[in-house]
């Protein structure tokens, strides 16, 4: 009887451990701290002579913009948000680690994406919208860690997908 009672504490004391443990390692992965993401616009790169230099404003349209917070050990999704233009605050608040902060204006639809992997296979066709309806697509990353308790402010910086190609005379 001596025996099974000291084995049945050897075996409470044990799985006492075993689950503090446990406690401690999911209050880890529970720890979240805040992200507060900037997107701003390359500013207009042109390989065009001084007198043609204007963005137009059909290139300047911000129809929607797409922020992706991806894990930048795992490639999963942790937070996205869609806002409608760039002085719009885009906060999250998300697990913490090393991500990767993905911003996509005027770009095709995103909302199945849960990975990386799947963000990096879209494709945009453009053939499928017009510019004066769709805008230019632009596109950007930033790198940071989230820490506990802390909030971290990337900027992402998009640039447009395509070149504009002006045709002055033909010869």
């Amino acid at each position: 009887m001596k025996r099974l009672s000291m084995l049945c504490a050897v075996g409470c004391l044990l799985a006492c451990n075993q689950q503090e443990k446990a406690g401690v390692l999911c209050h880890e992965a529970e720890q979240e701290g805040g992200l507060k993401v900037s997107v701003v616009r390359e500013c207009a790169v042109t390989k065009s002579d001084a007198g043609y230099v204007e963005v137009l404003d059909v290139e300047k349209m911000e129809k929607k913009i797409s922020v992706f917070v991806f894990d930048k050990e795992t490639g999963v999704l942790n937070a996205s948000r869609t806002i409608t233009n760039t002085e719009e605050e885009c906060s999250f608040s998300i697990p913490v680690g090393e991500k990767t902060v993905w911003a996509v204006i005027n770009g095709p639809e995103l909302d199945d994406v849960v990975s990386f992997r799947q963000f990096e296979a879209i494709v945009d066709d453009l053939s499928d919208s017009s510019l004066e309806d769709a805008g230019l697509t632009m596109i950007g990353s930033a790198d940071c860690t989230v820490e506990a308790g802390k909030t971290v402010s990337p900027t992402v910086t998009v640039a447009r997908m395509v070149s504009r190609i002006v045709l002055r005379n033909v010869a």
